[in-house]
């Protein structure tokens, strides 16, 4: 868990390697601490290590599902938050995010705009870190 002058910790589990160089530049250029990983054990591996206060997940991960990643970062961490991320957006693949834990769901391929406007709402700033939200 951050203070609050440290940035927000952020696990970012995708295992698209371009996708999860994008997302952990932009974030890191956005003041935040993140930390990437290409699996569940990866992810798992840097919440104990480092905290996280956020936690952006692809549900489906080459060894499991994203959805078991926060159900287990959220028993590391009570605080945690967490944004799914997916191609697949049925109903039924929402609900499952949201019992899992997930606080907000984003359809893929995902808008750096609305990303940093929901990271904004659950972590309460503007999308940079430092700025309160408005």
């Amino acid at each position: 868990m951050t203070t609050k002058d440290q940035p927000p910790c952020i696990v970012v589990a995708e295992d698209q390697d371009d996708s999860r160089s994008a997302v952990t530049l932009l974030l890191t250029k956005n003041g935040y601490t993140v930390y990437a990983a290409a699996t569940v054990a990866e992810a798992i591996d840097l919440a104990r290590q480092h905290g996280c206060d956020l936690l952006i997940s692809d549900i489906r991960l080459p060894d499991g599902s994203g959805l078991e990643l926060m159900r287990q970062v959220k028993a590391l961490h009570r605080h945690s938050r967490g944004i799914a991320v997916t191609g697949f957006t049925t109903p039924e693949e929402v609900r499952a995010c949201i019992d899992a834990g997930f606080e907000r769901f984003l359809p893929k391929p995902v808008s750096f705009a609305a990303l940093l406007t929901e990271m904004g709402r659950l972590l309460n700033t503007d999308g940079v870190h430092g700025a309160s939200a408005t």
